[in-house]
């Protein structure tokens, strides 16, 4: 009995290497279609995932963006030039009799204009405030890509995993319906010989065309799997990304919930954000309050015959007399906003706290399922049972019904196998989210 126990799982595993050899022309140097397949690594996931997504770069335009802010908020105000009192013909009359000689050669002649040059300048202290206030927005941006960058990560791994269960869920199902192939044709025979039952070959044909209905579900959620893989990932559409199997992530000294709540208020980019919003809002009351100081503005004029002097220069300086506007509805707003950070900013708090404690404890539970699942090797064992259910089945020592019995035994089994390395996964990839830092 043992014997034939170890024939059956070496006989699995060789199936599972040819099945896999069966894929390997498979590597990221490249790609052109036609249906080719990918085996990924974790580690040729994240590098392509982060050197070609699409969405991933163009938020990363975002960033720059608002650096740009802070190069517009460094520049001087243009300064202003205004030609005027440009006179278009003259009478003598007008000129008391004088011939007004040209300004440059004849060039305007007999012919009166003004021209003024101005420049605006900010009060003290005034630019470096708003420069300020656009590095704090800057950041604030940074902040916001790191947060979607962890999000989309997230999903990502989610989708690798979903990706990892439909695969062995497939073979596994594709496996079991070459055994029941086997078993049709060869009952089929023994149908017509008279030496087996009718019926009972009709309900093994039953259990064929629900294993060909479950593989036609599962290809489905595969090909929609396939789809967010190929979109984050930037593959051709027409090949099929195999996922690689390795082990499990099982976190062998984790911190308590405690301890990762401030790692989490070190490192959650959301948490960044509120953190730089409150920067923001502190720079910008700051900015504001300087704008009740006017700006003021310089000129110099030249004016050629318009008054008592022939080639009149002039200098003056403008001002606006703060009176009625002092900027304090702009002052009042910025307060606002740091208040209303500040609430927000807590309340994130506290909702991260709760996040972490959730997610902490369907981490450790996911780790005990795993660990419950996986300690007796029980997957190995229901396998060489099968294979010898199959064999009594085939002489005849049991019916039909005692081996449909066992067979959804042995196929939920595997999927409950399957299922708890998928949420051991998941939650891991949970816990880090939360955390905002890779947990090892």
């Amino acid at each position: 009995m043992f014997g034939g126990y170890f024939y059956t799982a070496n006989t699995k595993m060789m199936r599972k290497i040819l099945l896999l050899l069966l894929f390997l022309p498979i590597y990221l140097t490249g790609y052109s279609g036609n249906s080719e397949k990918y085996l990924l690594t974790r580690q040729q996931r994240e590098e392509r995932f982060l050197e070609n997504n699409l969405s991933l770069i163009a938020e990363k335009l975002n960033v720059e963006v608002a650096e740009a802010a802070v190069i517009q908020a460094k520049l001087w105000e243009n300064p202003s030039v205004t030609i005027g009192d440009v006179n278009l013909w003259s009478t003598r009359s007008q000129r008391d009799g004088e011939n007004i000689p040209g300004f440059i050669g004849d060039f305007g002649k007999n012919t009166e204009f003004s021209i003024e040059l101005s420049q605006l300048i900010y009060p003290a202290g005034k630019r470096r405030k708003l420069i300020a206030v656009e590095n704090a927005a800057k950041e604030i941006v940074e902040s916001e890509f790191e947060e979607w960058l962890l999000v989309i990560k997230f999903e990502l791994r989610n989708a690798i995993q979903d990706a990892l269960y439909l695969q062995e869920v497939l073979e596994l199902y594709r496996e079991q319906l070459l055994s029941v192939e086997i078993l049709v044709n060869s009952f089929t025979g023994m149908v017509a010989d008279g030496n087996f039952s009718a019926n009972e070959l009709l309900r093994l044909k039953t259990v064929k065309l629900s294993l060909e209905k479950d593989i036609y579900e599962t290809e489905k959620e595969w090909n929609e799997v396939q789809r967010i893989l190929k979109s984050l990932l930037v593959f051709d559409p027409e090949c099929d990304i195999i996922i690689r199997d390795e082990k499990p992530t099982i976190i062998t000294n984790l911190p308590d919930v405690k301890a990762l709540v401030e790692l989490a208020y070190d490192n959650r980019p959301d948490l960044g954000t509120h953190n730089r919003q409150g920067d923001y809002y502190e720079r910008l009351l700051k900015y504001e309050r300087y704008l009740r100081a006017p700006d003021v503005t310089f000129g110099v004029n030249y004016d050629r015959w318009g008054g008592v002097w022939r080639n009149y220069v002039g200098f003056g300086v403008g001002v606006d007399i703060p009176i009625f506007n002092r900027n304090q509805g702009n002052i009042k707003a910025a307060k606002i906003g740091m208040r209303k950070n500040d609430l927000l900013f807590e309340q994130k708090k506290n909702e991260v706290a709760n996040e972490i404690a959730e997610s902490y404890k369907n981490y450790l539970s996911a780790v005990n399922f795993y660990n419950n699942v996986a300690k007796d090797d029980f997957s190995k064992h229901m396998y060489g049972m099968l294979e010898r259910y199959k064999s009594n089945l085939l002489s005849r020592n049991i019916g039909m019904i005692e081996y449909i019995d066992f067979w959804e035994a042995y196929r939920e089994s595997e999927e409950i196998n399957l299922e708890s390395r998928m949420n051991l996964e998941k939650s891991y990839n949970e816990l880090c989210l939360t955390v905002g830092v890779e947990l090892k």
